[in-house]
Order: C-alpha cells, then structure tokens, then sequence
C-alpha cells in the first residue's frame, strides 16, 4: 500500500475518532444540564410551596396572638370584677 494512503487513512480515523468523541461529551453534558434543569424546577416549586406555608403559619400565629390577648384581657377584667364584689 501507498504510505500517504495510510497517513490519510489515519488521520481520517482521527478526524471521526475525535467528531464522535466530542459529540458524545457533548449529548452527556446536555443531559446533565437537563437533569439540573428538572432539579431546579422542583426546588422552586417547593421553595414556593414553603413561602405559602409560612405564609399561613405566620396569619395563625397572628390570630392565635390577638386571640390571647383578647383572653388575658376578659381575664383580667374578670378577676378585677371579682375581687372588687367582696
């Protein structure tokens, strides 16, 4: 055989060796940006569903507050009535 047959021949094999080696990096780093992309997705719906659940939370607390203010309140005006009857 030609040597310069073999030198392309060669060099063509590099050629695709390294085309097919690259796009395979390629597709497998798209995949993992995908994945992250999906990971994103679901923390941020869960980072949402999160704030709304504070958000509740903090609103009953709120309530529960003035709730016991209202109490101690009846509270103390009751003892108050009370102690004065005697």
């Amino acid at each position: 055989m030609d040597p310069s047959f073999i030198l392309v021949a060669g060099a063509a094999i590099a050629f695709w060796g390294t085309v097919l080696y690259l796009a395979l990096r390629f597709v497998r780093a798209q995949e993992r940006r995908s994945v992250g992309r999906t990971e994103l997705d679901e923390l941020r719906a869960r980072v949402a569903q999160l704030e709304e659940d504070l958000e509740a939370t903090r609103s009953e607390t709120e309530r529960l507050a003035a709730a016991e203010l209202h109490l101690t309140m009846l509270l103390t005006n009751r003892s108050g009535a009370v102690e004065r009857t005697p």
